[in-house]
């Protein structure tokens, strides 16, 4: 088979090509086909038949459905016997009144029959009747009476298209009286048994409406989702993003395949860089489809497809730049041609838009010749939704297996999220559950990851500080204890090779110190005071070659707390000033913590000068070694926290992943302001980036509060720049939008729509699920997301680009 014959066709479906053909790529419409066959089949026996017209846009499929009935009249033999097909051309240019519709009848039946001697008579029929000097009504009785006979008792299917413009024209031309259907409706009368009308219209034509009973009436709504991605696979397209596909062609079949046959070969974002290529193709149509109007048409059309949106008349006048009554029955005539819809907004308002939405994004690229900002990002925002979040993300029938990596990855990232909110909490006995929470879930696992083991030193480290603020002093130090073991317990190769990196390696000793620093304390404070100070001098050794900011500040601790009861227990300072001024040396960390430590350690040789008035040890230097010893981990925020991070994508998922474990265990404030800091490094240009902002309102969704979802979307907006990249999702957030009327394209409202359908979705699904299973819904994106980091990660640490920014 050739390839013109395989070929799917835009605009003349069914033309030269083979019934078998025509079935293989009729892939959608088949419910508008099963009522089509119901009807034709039920005038095999009626003494009057029933006629049916096919409503639809232009491009909306009604050819091809014409072209379905042909090929299942033509090849089924119980339908072969009793009806014949007559398909006339698209466009019946030679129809001027009823001897020319018969004239052509019989032309169009004369290829049809599958008598050569039949079809050859009729032939010289209808060039004997074309030349003849008969009236036109004489004419036209003898060329039915024709037809008629060379059906050789089948009922004639009398297939139309474009009904509404061939009774148009008649009335033009002066040569039909009646306006409409009438002459149709007329000359079937005295073949109402044997002869039936499949026609197809943009419009009803005049004479069609709600009471008559001439024309059964189907309309051919556009596309759904799943019959796009129906019709795409059929095109040799498997794609993700249907939907957004769906949504930029409204559903219209032909459309489809022109941005189906140039998306082949890029994604839906790289469509967006590459828009004004695919106008540039197909440019001889978009320009045809605007010339067909009238002037005035034209300039109505031409305004809505610039406003790009759903427009009242007046809106529309504006543009145009015409008459408000003028521009409303041009609109009228415009959605009687199928060209233009209209709906009625909450207002009460009649509001319209073009049917045809390339046409719009045809109009604003011509006269731009360029990618518009908006419709760039519209393009990118709808691939990263539709293709990554949409349909993939919580797809409740998804079965996956995640890797010993990718698992062990999450569980450190949920253990991780423990711990943050855990240094948050006020009260010690919370912070004892969300520790106890982490021991039960993970310190079992002798195959656990580096983080994870720092993750869990840490949690013994809070433990213990939670222990001592309640009063319990053996079971902190036996916390801390815990946490000095757990920090070199494990025995896999796997786990020593990623303890070995230097970020986790630095968090674990960090912690280390921690547990060292509060076992000191507990003893100095139960009078133990050799202890205490061999457990500083630990931290000292431990930390005093270390380079990194973190552990530096550990280091200045431990020596500021050694020197202090250095200097209580030897009224002379012995010992202390060395403490003190070894603690200047290591405090040259630039950081709120850091200036703060080393300002203390000034503080501190300050009141071991003999110059110094003895009231300042009173005064100043007793409250600062109080504050110092009065902090902890339960009390400050964590020393990475107060270092300067890198804004790369690895500081991207690191602060969006704890935001969303937040908002699962409950911690909104917290999770919004670490998604605050996260989205200073958000690259909307990036559809992972779109992915992971989705996830995260899933989660929020699922909290069902409204003031959160404001307070995100506040979060979103608060950067200009980034918000317009997300402004389907802004817009959707944003509960007045539709009563400010906001001025929106029909793409973007549809996105919205769909956005919060999702969200009143998750909200409905919500079940009261504990922290865990929350974060365990997203557990497939974070697989997937936390391997491409460590990846990412790596690959930068390789090429000596890790901590550049982007």
């Amino acid at each position: 088979m050739s390839d013109q014959q395989t070929t799917t066709r835009r605009f003349n479906p069914g033309t030269f090509q083979s019934d078998a053909v025509v079935k293989k790529q009729f892939v959608v419409r088949h419910d508008e086909f099963g009522q089509v066959m119901e009807v034709l089949k039920n005038n095999i026996e009626a003494e009057s038949c029933r006629h049916l017209l096919l409503i639809g846009s232009r491009g909306q499929g009604k050819t091809m459905l014409l072209a379905r009935t042909r090929a299942e009249l033509r090849t089924k033999k119980t339908l072969a016997k009793r009806l014949l097909p007559v398909w006339f051309m698209e466009e019946s240019h030679e129809i001027w009144d009823l001897a020319d519709f018969w004239l052509e009848t019989m032309a169009y039946l004369a290829a049809a029959v599958e008598d050569k001697t039949r079809a050859e008579e009729l032939r010289a029929t209808h060039r004997r009747l074309a030349e003849s000097d008969a009236g036109a009504k004489a004419v036209a009785r003898e060329a039915r009476d024709a037809v008629l006979e060379a059906a050789d008792g089948r009922k004639l299917v009398l297939m139309v298209e474009n009904l509404d413009a061939l009774c148009d024209a008649m009335a033009g031309r002066g040569r039909i009286r009646r306006p409409g259907i009438g002459w149709l409706r007329e000359t079937l009368e005295k073949c109402a048994d044997r002869v039936m009308v499949l026609a197809t219209a943009t419009r009803l034509p005049t004479g069609v409406g709600s009471r008559q009973k001439f024309f059964e009436i189907l309309n051919l709504p556009p596309l759904k989702t799943v019959e796009c991605r129906k019709l795409l696979r059929s095109l040799g397209q498997d794609r993700k993003d249907a939907k957004a596909l769906q949504i930029l062609t409204g559903g219209n079949p032909r459309m489809l395949g022109i941005v189906a046959s140039f998306v082949h070969k890029v994604s839906l974002d790289q469509l967006a860089e590459d828009m004004v290529s695919l106008i540039d193709e197909h440019t001889e149509y978009f320009r045809s489809y605007l010339e067909n109007f009238a002037q005035a048409e034209r300039r109505v059309f031409v305004a809505l497809a610039d406003l790009w949106t759903q427009a009242t008349a007046k809106e529309v006048a504006v543009r145009a730049r015409m008459d408000n009554r003028t521009v409303s029955a041009l609109l009228g005539r415009l959605v009687d041609r199928g060209t233009v819809a209209k709906d009625k907004g909450d207002d009460g308002k009649w509001r319209y838009q073009i049917n045809m939405r390339l046409v719009s994004i045809y109009y604003k690229l011509r006269r731009t010749r360029d990618s518009d900002v908006f419709v760039t990002s519209l393009f990118r925002f709808m691939a990263a939704y539709y293709s990554d979040v949409a349909l993939e993300m919580f797809d409740a029938e998804a079965k996956t297996e995640f890797s010993p990596d990718a698992r062990r990855e999450i569980d450190s990232i949920m253990a991780g999220a423990i711990n943050e909110a855990a240094r948050t909490r006020g009260a010690p006995k919370d912070v004892l559950a969300d520790c106890d929470e982490i021991f039960k879930r993970w310190a079992a696992d002798d195959s656990r990851s580096g983080d994870m083991q720092a993750q869990l030193v840490e949690a013994y480290v809070l433990k213990g500080f939670a222990h001592s603020a309640l009063g319990d002093r053996e079971a902190g130090l036996l916390a801390w204890s815990d946490a000095v073991e757990t920090a070199g317990a494990s025995e896999e190769p796997a786990t020593q090779e990623v303890a070995e990196e230097p970020a986790t390696q630095e968090k674990i000793q960090e912690q280390v110190a921690w547990a060292l620093i509060g076992t000191g304390e507990a003893h100095r404070m139960a009078g133990s005071h050799e202890e205490a100070l061999a457990s500083y001098g630990k931290v000292v050794r431990l930390v005093e070659e270390a380079r990194a900011p973190r552990l530096r500040l550990q280091l200045g601790r431990a020596l500021l707390l050694q020197g202090a009861l250095q200097r209580e227990l030897a009224a002379e300072g012995t010992g202390a000033k060395t403490s003190f001024e070894r603690a200047c040396r290591a405090l040259d960390v630039e950081s709120d913590v850091g200036e703060r430590l080393a300002w203390y350690a000034v503080v501190c040789l300050a009141a071991l000068d003999s110059r110094v008035d003895r009231d300042y040890t009173e005064q100043v230097y007793k409250p600062v070694v109080e504050q110092l010893r009065q902090e902890s981990p339960t009390s400050r925020i964590s020393g990475v926290e107060e270092v300067a991070e890198s804004t790369d994508r690895t500081g991207w998922y690191s602060k969006w992943f704890r935001a969303q474990s937040l908002f699962a265990l409950g911690q909104d404030a917290a999770a919004l302001e670490t998604f605050r800091q996260a989205y200073a490094s958000y690259d909307p240009k990036d559809s992972r980036f779109v992915s992971d902002v989705f996830k995260l309102v899933d989660q929020v969704a699922a909290a069902n509060s409204d003031d959160l979802l404001s307070n995100l979307r506040e979060v979103l907006a608060s950067d200009k720049e980034k918000a317009e990249q997300l402004r389907p999702l802004t817009f959707a957030l944003d509960a007045g939008a539709a009563r400010k009327q906001v001025l929106a394209s029909v793409e973007m409202i549809e996105v919205a729509k769909d956005i919060q359908a999702r969200i009143a979705g998750t909200r409905a699904s919500r079940n009261g699920s504990s922290w865990l299973g929350a974060v365990q819904e997203a557990a497939k994106s974070i697989a997937v997301l936390a391997v491409q980091a460590r990846e990412e990660a790596e690959r930068w640490k390789n090429d000596g680009a890790l901590g550049r920014k982007r």
